[in-house]
């Protein structure tokens, strides 16, 4: 994969790692184009569970579990362009994190797990559930995806136009905080050194947010679900 191999050359690491914070500043060549096509995704992403991380912390987690009737994947997924989602190994042995068989620790951890969580488990497909045979893994309807996978639109040459990158895929492990990128889950590279969720600018806003919303309460706010409202229309439009 000439394409990612010199992205992943220009910048720190091993030869199957992309650096993120050189890929967000990349101004030329390869590395740029490749921002190009992923940082609108990545920021998106990284807002979403940075805003996820803040309601929990904030203590909202039960209020909004119970806010979604226990239903609350459409939190990770909405207004995102997630193309489905997909397992590691053994199933596609680039990606390090296997499905799931039970829920991990981190899937029960507030309503950043849960909603991350319950959508992995609303977007599963045969491909988890009735794996390659080559896998060595039976069918099992209880195995759930551990990856989140978002498209990534073909890159082509700046000079004569040449596909560069072609059926790219962005994947995200929600649990491990890890992202890879590849062409058809082959090579997979990892973005080194992303940022914590909590050093997205999106968290310190909406805990800010969420802790002035608190405090107002005892004014005479509209109550809870009101937030929650305004929240899901931003999510749906981008905005969070």
């Amino acid at each position: 994969m000439p394409f990612l191999d010199d992205c992943a050359r220009s910048t720190l690491g091993t030869p199957t790692e992309i650096n993120y914070p050189q890929l967000i500043a990349a101004d030329r060549g390869d590395l740029e184009l490749l921002k190009r096509h992923t940082t609108h995704t990545l920021g998106r992403l990284l807002r979403r569970q940075a805003a996820l991380q803040a309601l929990h912390d904030r203590g909202r987690s039960a209020d909004l579990l119970a806010y979604t009737n226990a239903e609350p994947g459409y939190l990770a997924s909405t207004g995102l362009p997630i193309r489905s989602s997909h397992s590691g190994r053994p199933i596609d042995n680039g990606l390090p994190q296997g499905p799931y068989t039970a829920p991990p620790p981190a899937a029960t951890a507030g309503i950043r797990g849960r909603a991350n969580y319950a959508w992995l488990k609303e977007s599963v497909t045969a491909h988890t559930t009735h794996p390659a045979a080559a896998t060595g893994l039976t069918t099992d309807l209880n195995r759930v995806p551990s990856y989140f996978e978002f498209h990534i639109s073909t890159i082509h040459s700046r000079g004569n136009g040449q596909a560069l990158l072609e059926g790219g895929r962005l994947v995200y492990d929600p649990f491990n905080h890890r992202i890879f990128l590849s062409a058809h889950y082959v090579a997979e590279f990892e973005l080194i050194n992303l940022p914590a969720v909590t050093a997205d600018p999106a968290y310190a806003a909406l805990d800010q947010r969420i802790q002035a919303y608190a405090n107002a309460q005892v004014g005479g706010l509209p109550p809870w679900a009101n937030l929650y409202i305004d929240l899901d229309i931003e999510m749906a439009n981008d905005q969070l």
